[in-house]
């Protein structure tokens, strides 16, 4: 039932989405391996199909302590929300000790959630 449950959810408004993941998290494969589990790039397409932003993502790289970081900026989609993911190569199954131009992991997370309400940017 719950699997049911989960292919048949839809969004009924655009959701403007952060996703940060690891290339190497063996809990939920950034490929998609494993039972019943969407790559990383499947899912990011949905939430770009979803808000209808653009197709193709200004990519952004940063280093921190040795670990490369790209970020890929979908933006221009419906009530101007957009679609961020942060890829972190080598990044296990974490909440990632990052320093992005002086932001932590949750102030990433917060500086995008808050330029939205419930009908788009702000």
């Amino acid at each position: 039932m719950m699997e049911e449950t989960y292919q048949n959810c839809e969004a009924s408004r655009p959701v403007p989405m952060i996703n940060l993941h690891g290339t190497a998290d063996f809990v939920v494969p950034y490929d998609g391996s494993g039972e019943g589990l969407m790559g990383i790039d499947s899912v990011m397409q949905y939430w770009i199909r979803l808000n209808q932003t653009s197709d193709s993502a200004t990519v952004n790289s940063f280093t921190y302590l040795g670990t490369t970081i790209e970020q890929y900026v979908y933006e221009g989609g419906t009530n101007q929300t957009a679609v961020e993911h942060f890829k972190v190569l080598g990044g296990g199954h974490d909440w990632f000790d990052l320093d992005i131009e002086g932001a932590n992991t949750s102030e990433l997370i917060w500086n995008f959630v808050s330029r939205y309400d419930m009908n788009g940017r702000r």
